[in-house]
């Protein structure tokens, strides 16, 4: 069974657990958004009443997003399970690998971040306009979401690159 663990604990635990935990967490939320589009797709194909115009076009723009940067979300996770996996056996290239995902996980918040204003836009140009406030607490919020997507996507990735950096001047 799987133990509940905190982020400080999960910060404090060995190189490869982070790389296994970090990259299961990635592929896990990537195929449960994905499996979250087919479900809502097929719950509006089915649905007998026809939903707002605005719902359905703001929900197809969501899952267009979800579609093309979950499964890149998933090999991501996929890339810090090998990763994780293989740690011990890697005697070289450590850093570097882990600064190639890294990168690429940079990347993906960035463009993931930049594809979701056009949802955003969509979402409130849907609304009614009688409380102007409810759309800029609306973006505060998606400025909270935003941080806490690269934090999520950050910080792990330079937790394990110090370490690796620490264990080979270590063992220099």
């Amino acid at each position: 069974m799987i133990k509940p663990i905190s982020l400080k604990q999960l910060f404090k635990k060995d190189i490869k657990t982070i790389c296994l935990s970090i990259g299961g967490f990635y592929a896990v939320f990537g195929a449960f958004a994905i499996l979250m589009v087919k479900l809502q797709t097929m719950m509006l194909s089915n649905s007998e009443s026809v939903p707002d115009e605005s719902f359905t076009n703001t929900l197809n723009l969501l899952h267009e997003i979800w579609i093309v940067y979950m499964p890149l979300l998933i090999i991501l996770g996929l890339g810090y399970l090998a990763f994780g996996f293989l740690f011990n056996k890697i005697k070289t290239n450590k850093y570097q690998i882990n600064l190639l995902l890294s990168i690429l996980c940079l990347i993906w918040v960035i463009a993931y971040a930049i594809s979701s204003i056009k949802y955003m836009d969509a979402f409130f140009s849907g609304m009614a306009n009688d409380f102007e406030a409810f759309k800029y607490i609306g973006y505060g919020f998606a400025g909270f979401g935003f941080l806490a997507v690269f934090a999520l996507m950050t910080v792990p990735q330079y937790i394990i690159g110090k370490r690796i950096r620490t264990q080979e001047t270590k063992y220099e």
